[in-house]
């Protein structure tokens, strides 16, 4: 039987079973601009993912079932978004928040309803985190990172130089996705220069450093092969981290 763990408590250890849980639906909003003849669309956005799985609570007698209820309402009311892993999908996880437990007893020992959960990020995340590190011993070097998931990943990015380098502009690009960033300042041995994608920072060993950057933040494509062009440099560690996104 199916069951799922919630802000890292196993509900199944405490009577939960799911019976039913779509995890895949996603829907996505378009604005449109309507005229006589013609009609636009705008880029499409995603809207909040909503998890209904339906569920059961088995007791061993009333008492027992309505202490894990209790136990259950108080490991869901959660004020900020948790990690919800299904059973049935061990390999990801996503953020969500409880906004409504629903049901009525079946029987004296049994509860069955539904818990709906909203995920204002729409996409499940790889549980295990992927590094992968590549070396840069020319300029330009061209590697490649094929990550799987269905859904646009936001990497973080970290060269590491390997020998005092001096005054570089650094360029990192995703060939695939034609996104490239540019950076310029000075790199000495063991110097690090992170690009997060995710809060859009570029940090030279660990402080701030956005004001000689510009161009876009690159991302990578799912379950494809990207290649990432490093120019500038030819001493160096490129480590790209990130977790695989589902739709």
């Amino acid at each position: 039987m199916n069951s799922l763990t919630f802000n890292g408590v196993d509900l199944g250890a405490h009577g939960l079973i799911v019976r039913a849980a779509d995890i895949d639906g996603s829907k996505i909003a378009t604005q449109l601009l309507q005229l006589k003849d013609r009609a636009y669309g705008s880029i499409a956005d995603r809207e909040p993912k909503i998890i209904d799985p339906n569920i059961s609570v088995y007791g061993s007698s009333k008492g027992d079932l309505k202490g894990k209820l209790d136990f259950i309402k108080l490991t869901l009311n959660q004020e900020l978004d948790k990690q919800l892993i299904f059973d049935k999908y061990p390999d990801r996880y996503f953020m969500a928040k409880k906004v409504d437990l629903d049901g009525k007893n079946r029987g004296p020992y049994i509860w069955e309803g539904h818990i709906r959960f909203e995920c204002a990020i729409p996409l499940g995340y790889g549980v295990v985190e992927v590094a992968t590190v590549h070396t840069i011993d020319a300029d330009p070097k061209t590697v490649t990172e094929t990550p799987g998931g269905t859904g646009s990943i936001r990497p973080v990015y970290l060269l590491t130089a390997t020998a005092a380098l001096g005054a570089v502009i650094v360029l990192l690009k995703n060939t695939t996705t034609d996104e490239q960033l540019r950076w310029t300042g000075t790199l000495a041995n063991t110097n690090t220069l992170e690009i997060d994608t995710v809060t859009w920072l570029v940090k030279k060993n660990g402080v701030a450093s956005m004001a000689t950057m510009s161009g876009q933040f690159p991302t990578l494509l799912p379950a494809q092969a990207n290649s990432l062009k490093v120019t500038g440099i030819a001493s160096a560690t490129l480590t790209v981290t990130y977790r695989n996104r589902f739709i």
